[in-house]
């Protein structure tokens, strides 16, 4: 495949509901596309001219990323296209029966972690459950053990910076 841009990744806000409603985050809960999952064929037809283009490595974002009922589907797809698959998430949803495809396709896992404890991270990021802490630790545990990046996503806000 021909490169014709000097860009290499592409960030794709693949879907915008998510089981989270943090303090900063930009989406508005109230209206109710925002609910809506896209689907699965025009995502597809993104990451068809993402490739046509010459990117290399597709980010994916949202929402939350583990709550599409398709997620599966996706990162195949993207694999069969050839892409690197990095996935930027709050880490909550991921399952066990998630690690294997992860393993098999994804580099990378950016895990949005905004405070170094329970009650702060509560406070910010407004998770769907009051142990959602621990089981994203448990989760970061488990990336760290198979053979994928791991990074934390921070977003610094007045309640947090002093934390970093």
């Amino acid at each position: 495949m021909n490169k014709i841009n000097n860009f290499n990744t592409a960030i794709y806000d693949v879907s915008l509901p998510c089981n989270y409603r943090c303090v900063y985050c930009r989406n508005d809960w109230n209206n109710e596309h925002n609910k809506v999952h896209i689907n699965f064929e025009n995502i597809k037809k993104i990451l068809d001219g993402f490739r046509k283009h010459g990117f290399l490595r597709v980010i994916f974002t949202g929402g939350e990323f583990f709550i599409i009922p398709f997620k599966k589907d996706i990162i195949k797809y993207a694999a069969t296209l050839g892409f690197e698959i990095w996935i930027i998430t709050n880490g909550y949803s991921i399952q066990e029966e998630d690690m294997d495809l992860i393993g098999k396709y994804v580099k990378r896992i950016n895990i949005s972690f905004h405070a170094h404890n329970r009650d702060l991270y509560n406070k910010i990021m407004k998770p769907p459950a009051k142990n959602a802490f621990n089981v994203v630790l448990d989760n970061m545990k488990l990336i760290n053990e198979m053979d994928i990046e791991l990074g934390i996503f921070f977003s610094p806000i007045k309640s947090n910076v002093n934390y970093l």
